[in-house]
């Protein structure tokens, strides 16, 4: 498989992991402040804008065939190997506030009209910081193809032409 090939399908892939991962947890972060604690779906937020840089220079460097860019992506998915693996942690301490907060919300015989809340909102308490912990576990596992895969085909990378294609 041909660097911007692969490129191109972990950006992808990327890409879609942290528009779930965002748009749960932005969710989340807009749900029941008593349930979801604003300290741990903010940060999970901002976590998933960071990490929205990789597909985002991944799709430009394989659009542009830019060598540069190539590298930003690159960079940027280093360091979101730490920024993810962060959220991962972040997300199962999440989770396992989420069930005693589901628990806690299941001793009330009229929850949904005491807290403002639909029928199953048992579940979307915990099933929130669960999808943010898969997606940013898989983030963080796919993150390292997609920085390998640029550095070490740097050697067919024609840095002086800006081109991605192989040489």
């Amino acid at each position: 498989m041909k660097v911007h090939s692969k490129l191109l399908t972990l950006s992808l892939i990327e890409l879609v992991l942290v528009l779930v991962y965002g748009v749960i947890a932005a969710i989340a972060l807009g749900s029941n402040h008593h349930f979801f604690i604003p300290e741990l779906f903010a940060p999970q937020v901002g976590f998933a804008c960071f990490l929205l840089l990789v597909p985002i220079t991944g799709l430009i460097a394989v659009g542009q065939g830019s060598s540069e860019y190539a590298f930003w992506h690159a960079l940027f998915s280093a360091s979101g190997i730490a920024v993810s693996a962060t959220a991962a942690i972040l997300a199962a301490y999440g989770t396992a506030i989420g069930k005693s907060l589901q628990e806690y919300y299941l001793e009330y015989s009229n929850r949904e009209g005491y807290w403002d809340t639909w029928e199953s909102y048992d579940q979307w308490i915990i099933a929130a910081p669960v999808v943010c912990m898969v997606c940013a576990i898989a983030i963080t596992i796919i993150l390292p193809f997609s920085y390998f895969t640029v550095v070490n085909g740097s050697n067919k990378y024609s840095i002086n032409s800006g081109n991605v294609a192989e040489t």
